[in-house]
């Protein structure tokens, strides 16, 4: 038992009891009076006597009992109460939930101070180590941090201070909590060292938002009886509609009243298959209010907003406490590497779920074989065969191999050609398919589906473009009503031969196609029907615009450059550079400062470095290019940590563990105390009538 005004009794007590004990001490003034007999005159010399100035007080029932109805009315006044730490143990873990639905800021009692849950679990905690050395008997605490793991602060200790010190140094993550982990490692403490001769106990600050707990879920099976340690469950969490805490069937696993927040749950983008250029952002955005609510969703690239968008969502289920879920999708046209950032505008309860980032890997710069004429594979002055080797070369390419067609076939046939992503056949025709996508001009390559009817006619007319597949990535972004051709090749697409490859015409003349596209299972393969020399093509800007789109279209996978991130509770890796110097450290910055030694490299050292898990959301910046991802996007995007839920109980190993509301749970008793002095008053008045009437 505490008292939480012990100066009032003190107070009290000083000027109380000594009046109490001044009014027996007081000497009687009689008068003098003729009596008729001396038989009380033995009684009336007691009396005297007894109240002889600085004589000790005569011991009394009446002076007990009014020294305990005084006693228990100085009681009352200090406000006493009852300890919340139940049946004490020797032994006591503090396990302190630091996960990131414990960083919420909730709005005190009546709107006051707006703190977060891990303040206020600290604070909670601290008076619990109060109450717990005010016990009888050797106490001793140990602190263990909770969050994507169990991080043991401090170990058994009697020392207060140590026990504060291990409290106050505990901080806030954005990981989700683990449960399961800080059960396990409060076996472990606990089985160490004697036998005790009070089973240990584990009190766990918390608002109780673990995944899977009330299912047995990750929690299932640990801390049971096999174990003997007792657990009680702090409850951490916002106050409850009307000021009252609702009660275990109106919170239950729901968590009670809506939370103020909204939160990013799910991030993911990739490449189109069809137009690898296109990048496909999907975000998932969780509403926990009760309320509908418009969230702000703001995209940007490398830094640059590229869109924004006001995404309504659903309130939270009333009945079954399951909130809101809305999505939405965004479009970039990119090939270049960067940052994908979504953000949510607006101010809420968690501000660590309020934006996911992803690294979109930049797209491999392919290496390109070109295949002329032999007349032409050097030749001098502005012609379309330079011209094309000219725009290849400004192009994001890593190489441009050019060769004739004499070597070509030669090294084919040795087997000497080494693998490159796209081959660009210009008038030439291969005696075979080599492997790989290809981009032919003026000659059609041997093509399932595609039949050359010859070569292109010389002196017929020209032609331009009577239509093309304007939707299609390789032709969106390009206009050919300005194309004028003087010769075309004429091609048939014959269906029938195709098998399992798909031809299509992409642009049609007069003649016959222009541009065809077949696919086939392992490549796409383009054919330009017309001579770019015989045409005008490659004096328009439409041409290199063209031309990049067909490196993207052909030489891109889109299932192969998806964008990377981690959550909170992955463990993060990256992958050196090839031919780069291998560094002793990589040092990342961001929402907190992390050096991870990178292992020498010899026998057994893999390309790729763990950086472990990363506990903070955000994007982290890795210093110096020995890296391939010049950054790390670490996310939150967890449920259950969005959703802020605070229920009144858990179950733990098949047993339900109510929780304790949080704040100071105290029982004052100062009401016993006064019933106590009342009770006592009156038996001071059958005492006293007694003596009277004696």
């Amino acid at each position: 038992m505490i008292f939480l005004a012990p100066a009032a009794a003190v107070v009290g007590a000083a000027l109380a009891v000594p009046a109490l004990l001044a009014l027996y001490l007081l000497k009687l003034r009689r008068r003098p009076v003729r009596v008729g007999s001396i038989l009380f005159w033995p009684a009336a010399e007691r009396d005297v006597q007894a109240n002889v100035p600085l004589r000790w007080v005569r011991p009394s029932w009446l002076l007990l009992l009014h020294l305990l109805i005084l006693g228990c009315l100085l009681a009352a006044m200090g406000r006493p109460a009852l300890s919340d730490g139940g049946d004490a143990a020797a032994r006591t873990v503090l396990l302190i939930d630091a996960s990131a639905s414990m960083s919420a800021a909730d709005a005190g009692p009546a709107g006051g101070e707006t703190v977060t849950r891990l303040e206020r679990a600290k604070a909670r905690a601290i008076e619990v180590v109060d109450g717990l050395r005010r016990g009888a008997g050797p106490r001793e605490i140990a602190v263990v941090a909770v969050a994507g793991g169990a991080r043991a602060v401090s170990n058994f200790t009697s020392s207060r201070s140590a026990v504060v010190d291990a409290i106050g140094s505990i901080y806030g993550t954005d990981a989700p909590g683990d449960l399961g982990a800080a059960l396990r490692l409060v076996d472990a403490m606990t089985a160490e060292g004697e036998e005790d001769a009070e089973p240990p106990q584990a009190i766990l600050f918390s608002d109780g938002s673990f995944a899977g707990v009330g299912a047995g879920g990750k929690a299932d099976g640990i801390g049971g009886a096999a174990s003997g340690v007792r657990l009680r469950f702090e409850r951490i969490g916002p106050e409850e509609r009307g000021g009252e805490e609702a009660g275990a069937d109106e919170v239950g696993a729901a968590g009670g009243a809506g939370a103020d927040n909204t939160g990013i749950v799910g991030i993911a983008a990739r490449r189109d298959a069809e137009d690898p250029a296109m990048v496909r952002v999907f975000v998932d955005v969780l509403n926990a209010r009760s309320a509908r609510a418009t969230a702000v969703l703001t995209l940007s690239f490398a830094g640059a907003v590229v869109e924004r968008r006001a995404l309504e969502v659903p309130a939270r289920a009333a009945a079954s406490g399951v909130a809101g879920r809305a999505t939405a999708t965004f479009e970039v046209r990119e090939t270049a590497g960067g940052v994908l950032e979504t953000r949510l505008g607006g101010g809420d309860a968690l501000a660590a779920d309020d934006a996911a980032a992803l690294v979109l890997a930049p797209a491999a710069a392919p290496a390109v074989r070109l295949v002329r004429r032999e007349a032409e594979a050097s030749g001098v002055g502005l012609t379309a065969a330079t011209l094309l080797g000219d725009v290849l070369a400004e192009l994001r390419t890593r190489s441009v191999e050019t060769v004739t067609a004499a070597a070509y076939e030669q090294r084919a046939a040795e087997g000497g050609l080494a693998p490159v992503d796209l081959t660009i056949f210009d008038r030439v025709t291969p005696s075979a398919l080599p492997p790989g996508p290809t981009l032919s001009f003026g000659a059609a390559p041997p093509l399932p589906g595609v039949v050359g009817l010859g070569a292109a006619k010389a002196g017929g007319a020209a032609t331009g473009v009577l239509f093309w597949t304007r939707a299609h990535p390789l032709l969106r972004n390009v206009s050919l009503d300005a194309l004028v051709v003087a010769e075309t090749m004429p091609l048939r697409i014959d269906p029938g031969a195709a098998g399992a490859w798909g031809v299509s015409t992409l642009a049609r003349g007069r003649a016959g196609p222009l541009i065809v596209l077949a696919e086939g299972p392992a490549a796409r393969h383009i054919v330009v029907a017309f001579e770019l020399g015989r045409s005008n093509w490659p004096l328009q800007a439409t041409f290199p615009v063209f031309l990049a789109d067909a490196l993207d279209y052909l030489t891109l996978r889109g299932e192969a450059a998806d964008a990377r991130s981690f959550t909170t509770a992955q463990a993060a890796r990256v992958l050196l550079r090839p031919g780069a110097a291998r560094p002793a450290w990589l040092t990342l910055r961001g929402p907190e400062l992390a050096e991870v030694p990178v292992p020498p490299e010899g026998a057994g050292t893999t390309p790729t470095v763990a950086l472990g898990v990363l506990e903070r959301a955000g994007v982290y910046a890795i210093e110096g290019e020995a890296t391939v991802e010049l950054a790390v996007a670490v996310n939150l995007v967890d449920e259950t940590e969005s959703t802020l839920a605070s229920p009144a109980l858990l179950e733990v190993a098949g047993r339900a563990v109510p929780g304790v509301a949080g704040g100071p749970a105290r029982r004052e008793v100062w009401a016993w105390f006064v019933m106590a002095a009342g009770a006592l008053l009156l038996v001071e008045w059958v005492v006293y009538a007694w003596r009277v009437r004696a």
